[in-house]
């Protein structure tokens, strides 16, 4: 994890060019949940076609206090993960947690930062919550750019 102003260019989490099937936002319990396909092998990738080897799976954010989410939807458009980066320290995590109670603050927050592309436009959220966790169906399958969706190989 790191500190400095440049994280924006990192792949910390590992998700380059997974793609977001589902988002979750569970207000009760504090909870984001991306369901994604995440990119566990390039088979083929060129100007404007590619085929990955990819793993369903959920990228869990718990004990959320804060998230921008300005998500889009774009008819024929996949979003996918560009960047991410955790960060212990940050600018943004300082200055909002200057507004946040005792109780709150003793919590081990950590900024969470994710860069999302869907073809159209690039998409920069930030979240800051206790904890992320990544878990991966075992299942490989093979994804293509037309989304001509999963199949075994």
């Amino acid at each position: 994890m790191q500190s400095n102003t440049d994280y924006k260019d990192n792949d910390d989490l590992g998700l380059y060019d997974s793609v977001i099937e589902d988002l979750l936002v569970d207000h009760k319990s504090r909870r984001i949940t991306f369901i994604i396909l995440k990119v566990i092998g390039t088979l083929e990738k060129s100007p404007n076609s590619f085929t990955y080897k990819v793993r369903r799976g959920s990228l869990i954010f718990d004990k959320v206090i804060f998230a921008d989410l300005s998500y889009g939807l774009y008819f024929d458009e996949w979003s996918e993960f560009h960047r991410s980066a955790e960060l212990e320290t940050s600018k943004f995590l300082s200055e909002y947690s200057k507004h946040l109670s005792s109780s709150i603050k003793s919590e081990s927050l950590k900024h969470y930062y994710l860069g999302i592309d869907n073809g159209t436009n690039y998409k920069e959220f930030d979240i800051i919550c206790d904890s992320h966790t990544l878990t991966l169906e075992g299942e490989e399958k093979i994804l293509h750019q037309d989304f001509n969706w999963l199949y075994e190989e």
